[in-house]
């Protein structure tokens, strides 16, 4: 038996995608969601809790788990292409737990859940209250999207505890109101699928009792986090300092090896292989298990014994510092370094300027290759109080400290950057286009006059 949550905001043609790939025995629901229940053919009957009356009793149950039997399965975004199910083992549940309340002194935690369900933050989330005996405070769905109603939750709740994404935590931080800016009962803020940076950690600083920041790392088909590295809010330097994650978890084993599967030397970058007791089983039914599920050549006598003999290619770049700590660099298939009429460019550190520039202005900078021939595009919102007309955001660009190539083409003003269906991650896809004319205009046209500012309308997705 195994468990499958699904997230009511996903659309019946997803969900029937998921069906499909799991094939429940039984579906559980509320009243609420039966008849949509009923819409989406399972296979399988459907229960809703609502239903269920009679006395609760207390009971001791059987330990009824076998080895490498799926206990878990979790779907990936498919934003790059068919959503995978990922099998999920329990051992890697019950390692994480362990592992976060041995190093951040967990206890009776009360714990956020604002994670959608089937986002493997939502999983963590539920284990690290319930395993530890603690509180779990469901946010409601209208909740989730609503800083401000979060942040009035997690004051008259005294949560002690969060997991989200950096996106999360500045949304929280800056609209939640002063709920959040004066909250005396959260103690600790675990960050994940983003990297940390100095604005995250800058807005963590405004609050009137910080908690204690900690950065994790991994996919959710090493089961929750392989890493987990306290961050110094103080610490404001260079870009190193953010992009360190930690040595690897209990149980756990990193390594940076090259296209021939040969370890490189420390301080070297290439790909990040992750094993031990985490990883996954495998794909449902995924041509891909073999490329990304691989035996591990580097496998000791414990993991041999264990059965942990697999291991997960992540697609990451890093290196092993000297600290023995991993560093995380970027994607091996995309990162955000692009040739630009033959010239390199950093697309974060073109953000990075205008922020460091701008600071007092800007609230949020994403910079994108748009157009053809290619040209930059900055995507801006300005802080709260500010305003600009439209030569006043070129001159953002125009007088930025760079080599003019690095300098954006056309600055776009939003009223929020767009975010994934989930609510914690930048939806780059999403950010809007410069109008046809100025995509179908020639390179040196683009570069000679001067440009517009262009208003885009924004939803969530």
């Amino acid at each position: 038996m195994h468990l499958r949550p699904l997230d009511g905001k996903l659309p019946d043609e997803r969900l029937k995608i998921i069906f499909d790939a799991v094939a429940p025995g039984l579906m559980l629901c509320e009243d609420y969601t039966k008849q949509r229940a009923h819409d989406i053919p399972a296979g399988g009957p459907i229960l809703s809790v609502t239903d269920i009356h009679g006395t609760v009793e207390t009971i001791t149950a059987a330990n009824l788990q076998r080895v490498n039997e799926t206990t878990f399965i979790l779907f990936t975004s498919g934003s790059t292409g068919t959503s995978k199910g990922i099998r999920l083992l329990p051992r890697g549940i019950i390692n994480y737990v362990a592992t976060k309340r041995s190093k951040l002194s967990l206890g009776r935690e009360v714990v956020l859940q604002q994670s959608a369900l089937g986002f493997d933050m939502s999983l963590a989330q539920a284990f690290l209250a319930l395993a530890l005996g603690g509180t779990l405070v469901i946010a409601p769905s209208a909740t989730r999207g609503d800083p401000l109603a979060l942040g009035k939750l997690m004051a008259d709740e005294g949560v002690t505890f969060t997991l989200g994404t950096p996106t999360e935590y500045l949304m929280l931080i800056r609209h939640g109101g002063q709920d959040v800016k004066a909250m005396k009962s959260w103690r600790n803020a675990t960050s994940g699928g983003e990297v940390i940076t100095a604005q995250l950690k800058a807005s963590f600083r405004s609050l009137q009792q910080p908690p204690i920041l900690t950065d994790c790392y991994g996919p959710t088909e090493i089961s929750c986090c392989a890493t987990i590295q306290t961050i110094d809010i103080e610490n404001d330097g260079d870009d190193s300092v953010y992009i360190s994650i930690g040595p690897a978890n209990p149980n756990t084993t990193i390594y940076i090896l090259d296209d021939s599967g040969h370890v490189v030397p420390q301080g070297l970058t290439s790909e990040i292989y992750v094993s031990g007791v985490g990883v996954a089983l495998s794909y449902l039914d995924d041509k891909s298990n073999s490329q990304k599920f691989v035996p591990n050549p580097f496998t000791t006598a414990k993991y041999i014994k264990k059965v942990w003999t697999t291991m997960y290619r992540t697609g990451d770049k890093g290196l092993i510092r000297a600290n023995g700590g991993l560093q995380f660099v970027g994607r091996m298939d995309g990162d955000t370094t692009v040739k630009l009429r033959g010239l390199r460019v950093d697309l974060d550190d073109v953000a990075n300027t205008m922020l460091q520039e701008f600071g007092d202005s800007l609230e949020d900078v994403v910079v994108t290759v748009r157009g053809d021939p290619a040209f930059l595009v900055a995507h801006v919102v300005l802080t709260r109080g500010t305003s600009m007309d439209a030569s006043k955001l070129q001159e953002l660009a125009s007088t930025l400290p760079l080599p003019q190539y690095m300098r954006p083409a056309l600055v776009i003003q939003l009223e929020k950057l767009p975010l994934n269906r989930s609510g914690n991650r930048l939806a780059i896809a999403a950010l809007p286009l410069p109008t046809t004319s100025v995509l179908s205009a020639p390179l040196k046209k683009v570069s000679d006059r001067k440009p517009m500012l262009i208003e885009g309308e924004l939803r969530l997705i």
